[in-house]
């Protein structure tokens, strides 16, 4: 009941299932479950031990929670909001338990164990959003389109859904898929002394399918995810060789590299779905006068998908309350109250515009300077151990959580959302921060937490390095 390990496995497998149509409900009364497990955890670990103070910036966060909770507790008194006071206390919730259950994993004292769960989520990352895409390309096929308890699986609004609720959803966990299976082939030979490891082949089928379920979901946001992610990876090997004075030259192909990759990516996507309606036509699964619904492809459609409008209507909730927000789940109420238009979704779609709204200035600068602290240290892990055999474990990770911080642009996925996507980057954040803490303890032989920050002392490496030169002499006096 207190393996937090367990834990974060079971609560994110559940939370996959929770995207699927066909298996919601039953997923979200795991979740109230997996809720009250987390409850326990936290009493025992952060309560009863006194934990918290061992997570690093664990001042900025408790201030962070502050600025929530004091946000929830004025709007508690407003009326026109009551209908929302669960939602928001949920919300609260679910970011504290966040920070302290997935960021926090890294006050775990035992490493093998969140290598071990790590690598388990990667495969499951890799199986299970793998079968519900080809499942859903299957169901594009073959039936156009399903009606499931007031949504469509197959094809929705000329793109992709699968089994998801909705395409930009398929788009992540194909992206997701992807990502994870790369990491399984580099670290595959590693993996293959303790653990049971995918063939590369069939890695590359899995790589395979998701890509073609991407282009298919039309999904721009979950293609910049990528990108983003393998331009990242290019940087980490520019840095990691950086022993050559072709440096600049490297910098220029970087660029020239992110160009090229959004064209060509571009291009495959229209490609691919051309391809998939020809094919459709040909299979004759349908009459030609009726092959226009199954078709995928927008064609020409305002790329931002209405994206400005809700980054204008946001800044015109956050100049309404600038100091303290609106509170998580009271944006489509105070829209009807403040806005001339409504707002067309519960969210902004913007990671970092939500929070501004949501927690106001107050909030915000305090997550501003928490995510100054986390750059800080991440990028002096990422150029100062370049020489550790978990480095490109590490870079992999790195440039996940950089994809994943760009994407937050366009998606909502930080906070202030029970989903699989908040708890994925928090469980991926507390993995890299394992790893700064176990690289900076080989280098350092010893670290320490003082204020919630890692303060590293070489004063074990000089008494190391003492007893090997007595050791030395000791030898040669033998000898002698």
């Amino acid at each position: 009941m207190l393996d937090t390990n367990l834990f974060r496995i079971i609560y994110l497998t559940n939370a996959i299932f929770v995207q699927v149509v066909f298996t919601q409900k039953i997923a979200v009364a795991i979740t109230g479950i997996l809720i009250g497990w987390s409850i326990l955890l936290m009493t025992k670990i952060f309560i009863m031990s006194g934990r918290f103070g061992d997570i690093s910036y664990n001042k900025t966060i408790a201030v962070f929670i502050f600025c929530m909770l004091l946000t929830t507790a004025i709007r508690l008194f407003d009326f026109r909001v009551l209908n929302k006071i669960g939602w928001n206390i949920l919300m609260v919730y679910h970011t504290i338990m966040c920070f302290l259950l997935f960021y926090g994993s890294h006050i775990e004292s035992d490493f093998k164990k969140i290598k071990e769960e790590m690598f388990v989520l990667l495969k499951i990352f890799v199986y299970l959003p793998t079968f519900l895409s080809v499942l859903g390309v299957f169901i594009a096929i073959f039936s156009n389109q399903i009606n499931m308890k007031n949504q469509a699986i197959g094809i929705k609004s000329h793109r992709l859904v699968g089994v998801y609720s909705n395409s930009n959803v398929l788009g992540f966990f194909c992206v997701l898929s992807i990502i994870s299976s790369l990491i399984l082939i580099r670290e595959r030979k590693k993996m293959l002394k303790t653990h049971k490891t995918p063939t590369a082949w069939f890695l590359i089928v899995c790589i395979f399918f998701n890509s073609i379920s991407l282009f298919l979901s039309d999904s721009n946001g979950a293609l910049l995810f990528l990108i983003i992610y393998f331009i990242s990876m290019f940087f980490c090997g520019i840095i990691r060789n950086n022993k050559t004075k072709k440096s600049k030259l490297k910098l220029i192909f970087l660029l020239l590299l992110c160009v090229t990759l959004v064209f060509v990516s571009l291009a495959v996507r229209g490609t691919i779905q051309n391809a998939f309606n020809i094919t459709v036509k040909l299979l004759h699964f349908r009459n030609f006068s009726t092959t226009s619904a199954i078709e995928i492809g927008r064609g020409n459609y305002e790329i931002t998908s209405g994206r400005n409008i809700l980054l204008q209507q946001g800044f015109k909730l956050f100049k309404k309350f600038p100091v303290l927000g609106v509170g998580a789940k009271n944006l489509t109420e105070y829209a009807k109250i403040y806005l001339t238009d409504k707002l067309d979704c519960e969210d902004l779609h913007n990671g970092y515009l939500t929070i501004l709204v949501s927690w106001g200035g107050m909030g915000f600068t305090v997550f501003a300077f928490f995510t100054c602290l986390m750059i800080i240290c991440l990028c002096r892990t990422l150029f100062n151990r370049r020489d550790k055999n978990d480095y490109k474990i590490y870079s992999n990770i790195f440039s996940l959580v950089v994809a994943y911080a760009v994407y937050s642009l366009v998606e909502v996925t930080l906070l202030s959302s029970v989903s699989f996507r908040c708890a994925f980057f928090w469980t991926i954040l507390g993995y890299a921060m394992c790893y700064v803490n176990e690289m900076d303890e080989c280098s350092n032989g010893v670290v320490e937490k003082r204020n919630g920050m890692t303060i590293q002392w070489k004063r074990a490496v000089k008494l190391k390095s003492a007893n090997v030169k007595r050791s030395q002499k000791a030898a040669k006096y033998l000898k002698s």
